[in-house]
């Protein structure tokens, strides 16, 4: 099983995130499940201490706290090293830090891409 992290700071951007991928876990009997869905980085960082399985991490860039995504990325890398890090932001500009961080980010979605597309490369990592 694939444990799902979402961490973003805007709660509109968070519960279409959950949305979609909910939908896509129902929709195609994934063995998936929504562990935390969250502006806070520290309790994804909680949860994947605690946890041995393989996360999927879906984590905005500008979370408006004491860590942003690009450090919430490194610290989980610590804990799950095989996780598939997805960056959704509106932030494109910063695409090129997540090579500097040498994060092994799968993707980076911007939020400005429209809905069809994002659900798209959503349902790409998720399959």
């Amino acid at each position: 099983m694939l444990n799902i992290y979402i961490c973003e700071d805007v709660e509109i951007q968070r519960n279409k995130l959950r949305k979609i991928i909910e939908n896509i876990i129902v929709m195609e009997e994934l063995d998936m499940e929504i562990i935390s869905v969250t502006e806070n980085p520290h309790e994804i960082l909680d949860n994947a201490k605690r946890t041995e399985e393989v996360g999927v991490y879906f984590l905005d860039i500008d979370l408006k706290t004491d860590m942003d995504g690009l450090e919430l990325a490194n610290i989980i890398r610590k804990y799950d090293p095989r996780g598939f890090i997805v960056f959704v932001t509106t932030h494109s500009e910063l695409s090129y830090m997540t090579f500097q961080y040498r994060l092994e980010a799968m993707d980076f979605i911007l939020k400005d891409d429209g809905d069809e597309m994002i659900r798209h490369r959503i349902y790409l990592h998720l399959k």
